[in-house]
């Protein structure tokens, strides 16, 4: 499989993704799967600043949640397997 960790990452338009949060949670339905997800604070935070903010590199994001760029591709690699942020 691919990694991604020296290109754009975002919300594929075809996610139509909702999301809201619940304290320290996120529930993240996806629209074209019709799957809902709970996922912790991180990877929702992750979710959300792509849904909000567009295309943004690894590098941005991990200081964006404040976590080393190693955890954060980690965390976007799961997040791909959902197809809920896609890279290029």
């Amino acid at each position: 499989m691919k990694t991604c960790s020296q290109t754009r990452w975002f919300v594929p338009a075809h996610a139509s993704l909702l999301i809201r949060q619940w304290n320290d949670e996120y529930i993240v339905h996806h629209a074209l799967s019709n799957d809902t997800h709970r996922i912790s604070a991180i990877p929702g935070e992750l979710v959300a600043c792509l849904s909000t903010f567009g295309q943004q590199s690894l590098s941005d994001l991990a200081r964006h949640i404040d976590v080393d760029e190693a955890e954060t591709r980690d965390i976007l690699e799961a997040l791909k397997a959902l197809d809920m942020v896609a890279c290029r």
